[in-house]
């Protein structure tokens, strides 16, 4: 039997690695042997690991360092000799544990540059190799370099397919990310929204609005708080909760998106909720689900995540997104980082229960018949076999 090694390079409670965590079943569900590598150790993949102890923690296989992109020659020069001289210490052990576990794909989970090391090493070990592009930035030079060892390129959505197809100047398949449908039938989802709605202190009269995702500059967060305290000038019953990760060692952007509430004197309007492996809850709790990425999100599986639940989502008009959200169908799009944008949408559903129950509908539906975690992993398998020339 030939085996699939999936390996992902985030931190490990990213949405790349929630994906992958519910990718992996189904793909077996189809006849498919994947396992999972791991660079980070975060909940998320100490989760999966535990669940499949076919699944490996090797944080050593990541690129070491980020490229310079000051442009400055010699900087350049220099990471790629360094690059160069991990590459070549660590390719034999890994082309050994490659051949160990006969592995003849290796599936690239977010992008190319973490996984020099190990795309040399499958190269070596006659391996095919798939990236699924995540990310939304241009190629480094390094990474340019081994672009020709790659055999396929896909990305989580059209709008990413277009964006690397015109960077790289090869075809990018577009497969567009899939979630799995919530496990809670109505009267579950009612249950789990009055007890997460009660731990977060608020009532029966509270339009809550819920932020997920890591605790970084450029997912919005800020944004998102400036816009509620501007929001509630209009309609005191908004209140908000910011659900996810600070990823910094020292917690920096936590204790500022903390500060700034306290400076804009909403502090008791927002919660700051830690990391959640079941994120069910938040979106239960929710009236309205925001995304406020101030700069293109490749998908944006928070949205599609919550429009499962029937939620109403406000969305940043960029990347990938306009992929999931139809525009005054299902959610509403404003301009990434457009404070008054956001806020104006915020109170305009604040104000309409009738519209957010509307989106929310519509939303679901679209949610359900296209971006399904099913269909998702059909379109991936159906590559698998392509490239492994199976029938």
């Amino acid at each position: 039997m030939t085996n699939i090694l999936i390996a992902d390079s985030g931190a490990g409670f990213g949405g790349t690695s929630k994906y992958l965590g519910e990718l992996l079943p189904e793909l077996r569900s189809l006849g498919f042997s994947p396992f999972a590598v791991f660079y980070g150790d975060g909940p998320l993949a100490r989760s999966i690991l535990e669940k499949m102890p076919d699944s490996e923690l090797h944080s050593e296989w990541r690129t070491a360092g980020a490229e310079d992109s000051s442009g400055r020659p010699f900087a350049r020069a220099r990471h790629l000799m360094k690059t160069l001289f991990q590459m070549m210490i660590l390719s034999p052990a890994i082309v050994r544990w490659l051949s160990k576990h006969r592995v003849g794909l290796v599936h690239l989970n977010n992008e190319v540059l973490s996984h020099l090391p190990l795309i040399l090493a499958a190269k070596l070990a006659g391996c095919r190799i798939l990236c699924h592009l995540h990310g939304w930035r241009p190629m480094t030079m390094t990474e340019r370099l081994v672009l020709p060892w790659v055999d396929e390129f896909m990305s989580i959505s059209e709008a990413g397919a277009r964006y690397f197809c015109g960077g790289i100047r090869r075809p990018v398949l577009a497969v567009p990310n899939g979630v799995a449908e919530p496990q809670l039938d109505s009267g579950q989802v009612q249950a789990v929204r009055a007890k997460t709605r009660l731990a977060w202190g608020w009532d029966e009269a509270t339009v809550g609005c819920v932020i997920a995702g890591r605790l970084t500059a450029w997912k919005g967060q800020e944004v998102f708080i400036r816009a509620l305290a501007s929001a509630l000038n209009d309609n005191p019953r908004l209140k908000g909760a910011i659900v996810g990760e600070d990823p910094s060692s020292d917690k920096s952007e936590s204790k500022r998106l903390r500060a700034l509430s306290e400076e804009l004197g909403i502090g008791g309007s927002v919660s700051f909720i830690p990391w959640m492996e079941d994120i069910s809850g938040a979106y239960a709790a929710a009236d309205i689900v925001i995304h406020a990425s101030v700069r293109p999100e490749p998908f944006g599986l928070v949205i599609l995540e919550a429009m499962q639940f029937g939620r109403a989502v406000i969305a940043s008009r960029a990347g990938g997104v306009l992929d999931i959200v139809r525009d005054e169908v299902t959610g509403i799009l404003t301009e990434p980082g457009g404070t008054l944008s956001l806020k104006k949408a915020m109170v305009r559903l604040a104000d309409d229960p009738a519209l957010r129950s509307r989106l929310g509908a519509q939303g679901q539906q679209r949610a359900k018949t296209e971006f399904s975690l099913k269909r998702n992993a059909e379109m991936i398998g159906a590559i698998y076999r392509r490239l492994l020339a199976l029938p």
